[in-house]
């Protein structure tokens, strides 16, 4: 319940949603007071208009995407990693291509497929973490788990599937690394959310060495035609940015 809860408040303090409301409380007030409601409006469609063009939406992405650089080889040696944790991003429901039943989602793809490539490179195992947050039957992490083993032949050998949050993400899987005596962990997520993730993590009582993947290329483009994909990064920035602080102030 609460998950839901905290998706519909979501949905109503970001775009598209925001602008919608903001529609809406426009026309309830075209009569009653024409000077408010032209302001609503106007100030909804232009919001939208700024967080689709792709040099607002990359300029956003900036924010975050460079705190931190590509891990290289050389920040491997430094760190000392002694594990490779990978948290989800969403899943695909129902895949039909496999029989009905639930799939990593395409963006989970881009971080597992790096997880693979670094295992190979350096032999770390493998944690991947992730719930069910909307009560599916099976965690997020046992679909990452199966792509991982079946698809790349990786091996995992932690699975942290109780997490719903990026916070409980962190601190379930420092707990169970601890077992281990695991410390220090490469942390991949995607460039626009590993800031709000390495916080996480670090307040969980681990070192990090962060790993980001997933940059925003497209928003090179630097068009002022609004472009859908330029809307949807723009509100995951935001979404982040204000997690982030909520997560400062909060924990």
């Amino acid at each position: 319940m609460e998950v839901w809860i905290t998706r519909s408040i979501e949905a109503l303090i970001f775009p598209p949603g925001l602008n919608i409301a903001l529609g809406i409380l426009g026309l309830y007030f075209l009569k009653r007071r024409p000077t408010t409601a032209i302001g609503l409006l106007s100030g909804s469609l232009v919001l939208l208009w700024l967080l689709s063009v792709p040099r607002v939406a990359d300029a956003l992405g900036n924010l975050l995407e460079d705190r931190y650089a590509v891990l290289t080889s050389e920040r491997i040696k430094k760190d000392l990693p002694q594990a490779i944790v990978v948290i989800g991003t969403g899943r695909y429901d129902s895949a039909p291509e496999y029989g009905g039943r639930d799939s990593v989602s395409q963006k989970e793809l881009v971080r597992l497929r790096y997880a693979a490539s670094l295992y190979k490179q350096n032999r770390l195992p493998i944690l991947v973490s992730g719930g069910s947050p909307l009560d599916e039957e099976e965690p997020e992490a046992m679909l990452m788990q199966r792509f991982l083993q079946e698809e790349l032949s990786v091996p995992v050998r932690w699975i942290e599937g109780v997490s719903r949050t990026t916070h409980e993400n962190a601190r379930f899987s420092q707990e169970m690394l601890a077992q281990s005596g695991i410390e220090r962990v490469i942390l991949i997520a995607h460039a626009a959310l590993l800031p709000r993730a390495v916080n996480a993590f670090e307040k969980a009582g681990l070192k990090v060495t962060p790993a980001p993947v997933g940059f925003n290329t497209l928003g090179k483009d630097f068009g002022i035609l609004p472009q859908a994909y330029s809307l949807q990064y723009s509100v995951v920035v935001l979404h982040e940015l204000l997690g982030e602080l909520w997560y400062r102030l909060r924990h």
